[in-house]
């Protein structure tokens, strides 16, 4: 039967030739549909949970929610690794789902349950979202700024909306909330002066406008629909408006002041020491990045000339990166396709090099196809499993062929030796074939996110090794017996089978030494193995991911106070100093977050007293030859512009540059955290990650101080840093016995205190360019610790005022920045980074195993996370 079906493959030549042609215009198609990317996906679908309550820190949301959430995810038998943080004023909790679940389903459940807490939250807190979260990729970071034109805001949301029409993208968001509010400031004195209490002037605002409709009026001839008018409102409209206070008819220019702004403005983002806007794009996982950055590339263009005044820089784009590593593979492949095909024609024949890379084109069409199927993506890794496969490949067809090229020697006719000599390989191919599937295929059942990482390595060698396997049976024997070029077939006394006699008889001459001498010999080649394995392993360190040249390099920092202003003045003069001494030939911005830590990953941490400075780094030039001249002629993707390439010096060279700077201004002394790192792609976050869990925080404190003290003590190990921070000052406001005795109730001051101390909602009313704004108000005075104390509250059933500090204490204290939870664990970890050339993880926790030991006997839980847990699943 096998053989009548190779005897057809001849002999129907027309149709093996258009199902050839076929499958290479289906490559085509599946190629031009594939994602390409950096990396594969590292994470698993999960359901994510969000919500914040402006005001309320971690540990009062924790209490207030959060918990609540915690135990309807732990009690959803479809989730499981729940993971949880909470910070000032927000938190966000991740559940990973099981395998087959309907995700729908389990989001429905659990916001239905979620709703059923509303009852207990307060009145003005927002119901958290439910959401599947699913795999996203970084593509481009742009920064909108200008020092002349006040409407960059407005300019980059503009921007912002155009992208969003482009297909497969995850998410185009702003660095920061630039909803336009309309804030009314009340002023606290010019209210007691008028003899108004604040909470009168406030309940008073509340009810000025409404957006609501009234309803509708049927008469015999038409329907009419009632509402307020409130629309085509300018901010003079509004100050001229009179409202009735306790009799009193007064202007609202005469009590507050009124301007837009934008809501919730915590963060504050600059570029090159400009204020700026970052719009973050993130693309879907079957979004094409090289495709989506030069669609968005030709938008900034459109804008860069039609507003001179702003300036529009791309801080990163992971589509570079993307396009350098699939150039190298792919150059490293057709370069070894070439040498492949001299080196077979010089040692065996022009014929069957020919024949041979006649065939890879077919391998590769069907691990084109093959990836569009399975929904995979061009990256490096795919690449990298195509590269395993390549040698494989080669000797299927090389076996074949030379089989086929020996029946034709025994006289056979072209068509029977095809036949014969691809019947009689076939068994042995194809238990050859199966040997390497099994030996891959376990690769595809690895568990959690490592697994879902490398996943397509061994999908893409079982693909490409079936598809040789195929092509060897159905292709290669028409592609041999067809060519019958004279110049291919004709061998005589050539000088390979001269030069082939001459390598027999060294090699014949020396394996009857090798016989003769087999014991020694033979003693001799045990030794050597086992001294080189045990040299070789006890001086080699195991690395999970190469490091690789980063494109940035992040400062992250903290200042002693909490407050914004005074965080962004003291970066301010790292960033002039940066900018001054760094070469701009290796330097193309830098950009700064005030507000955040952020390891441009994963780690996004939020406070007044945080900042992130980004030096974004231009493309390295290429330092030797072959990068220079050889490699970019077979490079698939050629850059648009070679001349970009000005670095010299490597990201770690630059980042002691950096150090030195800091250093020798003495810049440290200014920060109490100070940290410099290059972000680095895989599925391992962090080097180190320690996390350590107790009921006792001052227990896991002294551990912390244990851990960091003796990993400062190992060489290599830099960026140390742990999340245990007491950085929120609380403020606990108390009734005292005067306050009690004048009916105040405690739930009653807080409504009145938070009234003054937040920005609360009005109501919405439309401008005069049409647009929807959201009317707020708060007191001019609201940041003033002292206007606290002195703010007027109306004593219940009285027509007097007191002050908070005649009826109520203030307690402050230090709290917890950030909660973090590990299924409704609570952990604190500590993070750091290696030096790859003097330590890798093994070596460092036998170092750090004596303190853990330590740790775990005085009761507090240790978890290993990082690189090692990542070992760790690739050893199971």
């Amino acid at each position: 039967m096998i053989k009548k079906f190779i005897k057809k493959s001849l002999e129907n030549s027309s149709l093996n030739h258009i199902l050839f042609v076929f499958l290479l215009l289906l490559a085509f198609v599946s190629y031009s549909k594939i994602p390409k990317e950096m990396f594969p996906p590292s994470t698993l679908d999960m359901i994510s949970v969000k919500g914040h309550y402006i005001g309320a820190n971690s540990t009062i949301l924790d209490k207030l929610i959060v918990q609540d959430i915690e135990n309807i995810l732990q009690n959803t038998q479809d989730l499981y690794e729940i993971q949880t943080v909470i910070t000032n004023g927000e938190f966000h909790i991740n559940a990973q789902i099981k395998n087959e679940t309907p995700k729908q389903k389990i989001v429905n459940n659990i916001k239905n349950s979620i709703e059923n807490l509303k009852q207990d939250l307060p009145k003005d807190m927002d119901i958290p979202t439910v959401d599947i979260s699913e795999s996203y990729f970084p593509l481009i970071n742009i920064s909108v700024s200008s020092n002349t034109n006040e409407s960059y805001i407005e300019v980059a949301k503009d921007l912002t909306e155009d992208i969003k029409k482009l297909k497969n993208l995850y998410s185009v968001t702003l660095d920061g909330d630039y909803n336009s509010i309309l804030v009314i400031s009340l002023n606290s004195q010019k209210l007691l002066a008028y003899g108004i209490s604040n909470e009168k002037a406030y309940n008073t605002l509340m009810s000025l406008y409404s957006l609501y409709p009234i309803g509708s009026i049927s008469s015999q001839k038409q329907k009419y629909y009632v509402e307020s008018k409130n629309d085509n409102i300018d901010i003079n409209t509004l100050l001229e408006t009179e409202i009735k206070i306790d009799g009193k008819l007064i202007y609202v220019k005469n009590i507050a002041d009124i301007k837009y702004d934008y809501e919730n403005r915590d963060i504050i983002t600059r570029t090159d020491a400009v204020p700026s806007v970052i719009i973050n794009i993130k693309k879907a996982k079957l979004g094409d990045s090289i495709k989506l950055s030069k669609e968005i590339t030709n938008i900034i263009d459109i804008y860069k000339n039609k507003y001179k005044n702003i300036e529009f820089k791309v801080l990163s784009d992971s589509s570079f990166w993307i396009k350098t590593r699939l150039n190298t593979i792919a150059s490293n492949i057709i370069i070894g396709l070439i040498l492949l095909f001299f080196s077979i024609w010089l040692f065996i024949s022009l014929k069957i090099a020919i024949v041979v890379l006649l065939g890879i084109p077919v391998s590769f069409a069907f691990g084109l196809i093959g990836l569009d199927f399975f929904q995979g993506s061009l990256n490096t890794l795919s690449m990298i499993g195509v590269l395993l496969s390549l040698g494989i490949l080669v000797d299927e067809a090389i076996v074949v062929s030379e089989n086929i090229d020996r029946h034709f020697s025994m006289n056979k006719s072209i068509k029977q030796a095809c036949i014969d000599g691809t019947y009689e390989m076939m068994p042995i191919l194809f238990a050859a074939m199966l040997t390497t599937i099994i030996a891959f295929l376990p690769l595809t059942m690895l568990s959690g996110g490592l697994g879902v990482f490398i996943k397509i390595i061994p999908l893409m060698v079982i693909i490409l090794v079936i598809s040789s396997f195929i092509e060897s049976f159905v292709f290669l024997p028409l592609h041999y017996k067809e060519l019958t070029f004279g110049f291919l077939t004709n061998k005589g006394n050539s000088i390979r089978e001269r030069m082939w006699n001459k390598l027999s008889a060294v090699y014949i001459n020396s394996l009857s030494f090798f016989i003769k001498k087999r014991y020694l010999w033979g003693f001799f080649i045990v030794f050597f193995t086992l001294l080189a394995t045990y040299t070789l392993a006890k001086s080699s360190r195991f690395q999970l991911f190469p490091e690789f040249d980063a494109m940035t390099i992040n400062i992250m920092g903290k200042v002693e106070n909490g407050a914004i202003n005074y965080t962004l003045t003291e970066t301010k003069a790292l960033e002039k100093i940066l900018i001054k001494e760094l070469n701009s030939d290796n330097v193309s911005s830098i950009s700064t977050i005030i507000g955040m830590n952020s390891d441009g990953r994963s780690m996004h941490e939020k406070g007044n007293n945080l900042f992130t400075l980004t030096v974004n780094l231009k493309p390295k030039k290429h330092d030797d030859f072959f990068n220079k001249v050889i490699n970019p002629i077979f490079t698939p993707y050629k850059e648009d512009n070679s001349s970009s390439r000005t670095r010299t010096l490597y990201a770690k060279e630059i980042q002691k540059k950096i150090e030195s700077l800091i250093q020798k201004h003495n810049l440290k002394s200014n920060f109490l955290e100070f940290i410099i790192n290059i972000p680095q792609t895989g599925v391992v976050k962090n080097d180190v990650e320690i996390s350590l869990s107790h009921k006792n925080n001052e227990k896991i404190k002294e551990a912390l101080e244990s851990l960091e003290l003796a990993i400062k003590n190992i060489d290599g190990v830099h960026s140390i840093k742990n999340d245990m921070k007491y950085d929120e000052i609380k403020a606990e406001i108390l009734l005292n016995t005067f306050g009690n005795s004048l009916g105040f109730t405690q739930k009653a001051i807080i409504t009145k205190v938070r009234n003054f101390i937040s920005l609360q909602k009005l109501s919405k009313i439309v401008d005069t360019n049409s647009e929807l704004i959201e009317l707020r108000v708060n007191y001019g005075d609201h940041e003033n610790l002292n206007a606290l104390y002195d703010l007027s509250l109306e004593v219940p059933n009285q027509n007097y005022n007191v002050c908070l500090k005649d009826i109520a204490i203030v307690n402050f204290s230090k709290d917890i920045t950030t909660i973090k939870k590990d299924d409704l664990q609570k952990i604190f970890t500590l993070n750091a980074s290696f030096d790859k050339e003097k330590i890798s993880s093994r070596i460092f926790y036998k170092k750090l195993k004596p303190i853990i030991q330590m740790i775990k006997n005085n009761g507090v839980e240790v978890y290993i996370k990082g690189e090692q847990k990542t070992n760790n699943q690739r050893e199971c």
